[in-house]
């Protein structure tokens, strides 16, 4: 359990695996966390003034007002208080009126130029067009900092009850707290939660990165049989290039290993059979491409993996078997005499491997984690089996 933002960060710098060697401390974290956030609190923040002195004048002054004695008047004078201690008076009572910054808005004004600094130190240095309108408004928030009324204060985490004052005092103030509120959330969420915001990509780089993934899983995969992987190429433009990603000799035999596979077809001087298919169709057709090829020169054996990046069992199962299947029957007899062609999946949607031979080849679904035991299986022309 933790207590606080700071205990925290601290608890994500610890949180590392037996075999990593790691670093981390918790202002690491801290910088990690806010650099993530910008972005997702970079509207609310656009609506915080570009003036100082929106702020300043948004900050109203309440007053208070005190009884003093002496012998000089340095208020306004109390003359009944002043008789009850005799007359002529050997002291007068008089009341003096302090203004001072309501000091609900002047902590939440300095926790939010503090919290404005951490976040432009943290800021990338590539900006979209909002996150450069929401850095501005930053810098101004920052600023304030100097402000004489907030000097030597230091700022209090923001409670339930300040935020609800913040939102009732109009602006600047209300939309000081939508962005309090954004930030809050975060550590208020847990580990759990901050891991998630931390480390999961934007759901459109989700299945880049996982087949990314699957074939670096290939490549360690191909280096546990002791091979040495050469990069021939930057990894992508699988559509546009007849070159493999990368390339490696075992046991004699040179394979290559395709990211998109769709240039091989030209690499063997073979038109794909899905062009001649779909040729009544009106415009044109890029070729079919499994996301992963492993194949020898010779083409004597070739391992295809068709990536599926859901937990959607039937999305999974279904979609990736036609895809499989698919790219199984173009290839067999064509770019390979025996191919095996599977699914990749997650492994909460996957478990284990699953294969049946199907046209002259093995169709089959395994989980992500299998993959390198899969390749070094195939490699070595071992049986995949049920089981791994």
């Amino acid at each position: 359990m933790w207590q606080g933002a700071g205990e925290l960060w601290s608890a994500v710098a610890a949180a590392a695996p037996d075999e990593t060697t790691r670093s981390w401390t918790a202002a690491d974290i801290q910088r990690r966390a806010l650099r993530i956030l910008l972005p997702k609190i970079a509207r609310p923040v656009t609506a915080l003034p570009l003036d100082s002195r929106v702020w300043e004048e948004g900050l109203p002054a309440e007053s208070r007002t005190t009884l003093r004695r002496g012998t000089v008047a340095r208020g306004r004078v109390d003359w009944p208080r002043t008789a009850l201690g005799g007359w002529p008076p050997t002291e007068l009572v008089y009341r003096r009126r302090h203004r001072r910054p309501d000091t609900v808005l002047a902590n939440a004004l300095a926790w939010g130029s503090e919290t404005a600094y951490g976040l432009l130190a943290a800021a990338p240095s590539a900006l979209t067009r909002l996150e450069q309108s929401a850095v501005d408004r930053l810098k101004v928030l920052a600023g304030m900092s100097d402000h004489p009324a907030l000097i030597g204060l230091e700022p209090q985490p923001l409670a339930g009850d300040d935020l609800k004052a913040l939102h009732g005092s109009g602006h600047p103030w209300r939309d000081l707290e939508a962005v309090a509120s954004s930030i809050i959330a975060l550590e208020e969420h847990g580990l759990d939660h901050l891991a998630f915001e931390l480390l999961v990509p934007d759901p459109e780089m989700g299945g880049k990165l996982f087949h990314l993934g699957v074939c670096g899983e290939m490549v360690y995969g191909l280096q546990q049989l002791g091979c040495v992987v050469e990069s021939v190429r930057p990894i992508g433009g699988g559509q546009s290039s007849d070159r493999p990603a990368f390339r490696t000799v075992h046991a004699g035999v040179e394979w290559e290993l395709y990211f998109e596979s769709a240039g091989v077809w030209r690499r063997a001087n073979l038109r794909q059979p899905y062009l001649d298919a779909v040729e009544a169709l009106r415009g044109t057709s890029q070729a079919l491409s499994a996301d992963l090829l492993l194949i020898d020169r010779r083409g004597r054996r070739a391992l295809m993996l068709e990536c599926k990046d859901s937990y959607d069992p039937t999305y999974v199962g279904r979609g990736g078997y036609h895809q499989a299947t698919t790219y199984l029957v173009e290839a067999q007899g064509r770019l390979s005499d025996t191919t095996v062609s599977l699914t990749i999946g997650h492994a909460g949607a996957v478990r284990g491997i699953s294969v049946q031979p199907l046209a002259g080849g093995v169709v089959g679904l395994a989980e992500a984690g299998l993959v390198a035991e899969v390749v070094s299986r195939f490699v070595r022309g071992e049986p995949l089996g049920t089981t791994l």
